[in-house]
């Protein structure tokens, strides 16, 4: 077998004993997971990214679970949970119907529906959890022991316990390659990322998500809410300003601003060097201004900006901004 990350770290939290437990035990052992605070534990000095519950019981996700969630993410840890293994609407199942979680369904290794997997709109994505006959099911780490602990071995497992995993690892990837992502943008990524499920899969994008995670996909996107918030232009005196604020600067360094005088015409670089971002790789957005003093008075100019990731180029422009200089144009901006 083969795992997801091999570089991962794996923090181990049981939240359920022989005889079952509390829906407050797995709220306290996310929590403290997350490296939230929870009553009479000691804090964890090793918080964890991805917080991967393969578990679940039948239900709302109640006011308490919700709130935990939100905090989670709110943290920066990105939940993902298993639809459940009733064949049924996975909505009627917590944490899977719980907002702000990465609810994930199964599917077999032909890309169809595992049997027993929950579906529904509350789905997100699915990932291999096995099927059938034995050899069909995914190959997992065990334990012989069956009053306690015992040797190691391996056995073939199926259910939606085996497809959330498979989730988590790729975004434990993710967040390799982008720390600071955050759990919107990490869903967004998987999202944007999936294999298609095949022609005459009982799977479609209604009941089993947005497709089949595929980690080397899933890998060289990026985020598309690294975008701008505003982009203006205006005349001052004989030259002209320039402003604009990024929404969020995940894996940015930094941008160069074009102009051109037609929108077809071969755009000249104003800045020599690239405009560094002023912290890059953060969440957050940031303002800044150019000064463009080579104008000549009567002209139309059009202006762009691209943005320069640390580790890729993307281009999804050009994009029309709204925005009117001298009444006369609109100023596209592309992101590379």
């Amino acid at each position: 077998m083969a795992g997801i990350d091999w570089n991962a770290k794996i923090l181990p939290v049981r939240v359920l004993g022989k005889c079952g437990g509390y829906t407050s035990d797995i709220i306290d052992g996310m929590l403290w997971a997350a490296g939230l605070t929870v009553t009479g534990v000691p804090t964890n000095a090793n918080p964890a990214k991805v917080i991967n519950v393969s578990l679940g019981g039948t239900g709302s996700c109640g006011t308490t679970f919700q709130n935990a969630i939100n905090s989670i993410s709110a943290a920066g840890a990105t939940v993902i949970a298993s639809a459940g293994n009733g064949n049924v609407d996975a909505s009627n199942f917590f944490p899977a119907n719980c907002n702000g979680v990465i609810t994930v369904a199964a599917t077999n290794r032909n890309g169809s529906k595992a049997s027993y997997s929950n579906y529904g709109s509350t789905v997100e994505i699915s990932a291999p959890g096995g099927d059938g006959s034995y050899t069909g099911w995914v190959v997992s780490t065990y334990n012989t022991g069956t009053q306690g602990p015992a040797d190691d071995t391996y056995a073939y497992m199926s259910g939606t316990s085996m497809a959330a995993p498979h989730v988590s690892g790729v975004v434990s990837l993710l967040y390799s390659i982008i720390p600071s992502l955050t759990p919107a943008q990490v869903l967004q990524v998987l999202q944007n990322s999936v294999t298609d499920f095949p022609v005459g899969s009982s799977c479609t994008t209604s009941i089993c998500g947005s497709g089949i995670v595929n980690a080397g996909v899933a890998m060289t996107t990026r985020p598309t809410e690294v975008t701008l918030a505003n982009f203006t232009a205006k005349v001052l005196g004989l030259s002209v300003q320039i402003d604009f604020r990024t929404v969020s600067e995940v894996d940015l360094i930094g941008f160069n601003l074009y102009r051109a005088e037609t929108i077809d015409e071969s755009r000249i670089q104003l800045n020599p060097t690239l405009i560094p971002a002023k912290t890059p790789g953060q969440i957050f957005g940031n303002d800044y201004q150019y000064l463009d003093v080579t104008v000549a008075p009567g002209m139309v100019y059009y202006y762009w900006v691209e943005l320069v990731f640390r580790n890729m180029s993307q281009d999804i422009g050009p994009v029309p901004a709204e925005m009117l200089f001298e009444n006369k144009i609109w100023l596209p901006y592309i992101l590379r």
